[in-house]
């Protein structure tokens, strides 16, 4: 059974505490949290936690089952309470369920890590260093070893890091689910067609200072597709080959090393946009703007997502920390060269950085390298 642990902490490591002010987390944040019980089907929840949010929650969470661990307190009639994290466990299983999302409080998440019950844990981390605060994992003698350790930026000046721990089986299941996934997004990439790009337009007379001023972010979006003109020049101007003897784009990048590739997302599907021959090629059938919308479904309406995506294995060597980080500067470069080309075209666009990032790896068939750092949705004007 795969118990997960969601805490969102300072960076000197103390779990924020939903009743202080200074601690509060961003939507974004909670919203992992509530996405995480809706796939798994469940949250478990100390008796405070629980009072605290369940009003908040309870619409979110319809249908899931809300578990509350408690020798104290009873839940709601409607919600089950237990006295021990085996009790919960032990329910859970009993109804189907393949994860445990645990989303707090201290007692309640060190209760599950001194039963050594935990196989995952997100720390979501904030700079902010605090004296209140409690500590996950308080017991001089608990050891808890993790086999592997991800960490990802999810919004501005917040960082996710991710434990977890593999078995055997567990190991096998991800195999036979990654070679079905990609046996199954082979066959449907099969079904989309390559789209050949109309030769850029670098008549539009828009100047830069104009799109400057022109330049901000929208997120309303009218119910009409981009012309083929308009995607074909939204594409090259992001960081299409404007010197094709040297192979060298409209966006600079590291060295010249063009670790960023564009992932163009629409209602019929998924393609990769290939620079050189100017064209998108198919890489998965299927509507899957919502992974890209994550949380903010506003993001479904725009008939145009573009995923930056920076691969760090281009690069010969260096520190991944470092490498990551020209990832993200050149990314930035081409997110701007999207902002500007939208205002000085008519369209209208918003850079983000939230997205369902897990389940647009397996769409997109990522390798660990490459690293999801920012989206645009893009379209015209509500």
């Amino acid at each position: 059974m795969k118990v997960t642990l969601i805490a969102s902490v300072s960076a000197n490591g103390k779990v924020l505490l939903a009743n202080n002010p200074n601690h509060q987390i961003a939507p974004e944040v909670m919203g992992f949290l509530v996405q995480k019980a809706i796939e798994s089907g469940n949250i478990v929840f100390g008796y405070s936690t629980y009072t605290m949010f369940i009003d908040a929650l309870q619409d979110a969470l319809a249908g899931k089952e809300i578990v509350v661990l408690s020798n104290n307190h009873e839940a709601r009639s409607d919600h089950k309470t237990v006295h021990t994290p085996e009790e919960a466990v032990e329910y859970l299983k009993g109804k189907g369920m393949e994860e445990i999302v645990v989303g707090g409080g201290v007692q309640t998440y060190n209760a599950f890590l001194d039963k050594d019950l935990v196989t995952d844990i997100y720390f979501n981390v904030t700079p902010m260093v605090i004296g209140d605060g409690g500590v996950i994992g308080s017991k001089d003698d608990l050891f808890v070893k993790f086999d592997k350790m991800n960490y990802e930026p999810i919004i501005e000046n917040v960082i996710r890091l991710h434990l977890s721990k593999k078995t055997g089986a567990d190991m096998k299941k991800v195999i036979l689910s990654v070679l079905l996934l990609g046996i199954i997004m082979g066959l449907q990439a099969q079904e989309l067609k390559v789209i050949n790009l109309n030769k850029p337009d670098k008549s539009r007379n828009v100047t830069l200072m104009q799109a400057l001023d022109k330049r901000h972010s929208e997120r309303a979006f009218a119910n009409k597709q981009l012309t083929h003109q308009d995607l074909s020049d939204l594409l090259w101007a992001a960081n299409g080959i404007n010197r094709p003897s040297e192979g060298k784009r409209t966006a600079p990048s590291a060295n010249n090393v063009q670790e960023v590739d564009i992932y163009v997302c629409m209602k019929d599907g998924c393609y990769l946009y290939d620079a050189k021959a100017h064209q998108l090629q198919p890489v998965a059938k299927g509507d899957y703007r919502s992974a890209v919308a994550g949380q903010q479904d506003f993001v479904t309406e725009a008939p145009v997502c573009l995923i930056l995506v920076a691969d760090l294995s281009r690069f010969n060597s260096g520190n991944p920390e470092q490498l990551l980080i020209v990832g993200a500067c050149d990314t930035g470069i081409i997110s701007q060269n999207i902002s500007l080309f939208c205002s000085s075209a008519g369209l209208v666009t918003v850079p983000r950085m939230t997205m369902d990032k897990n389940t647009l790896g397996k769409i997109l068939k990522l390798k660990k390298s490459q690293y999801l750092l920012l989206n645009h949705p893009v379209g015209y004007a509500k």
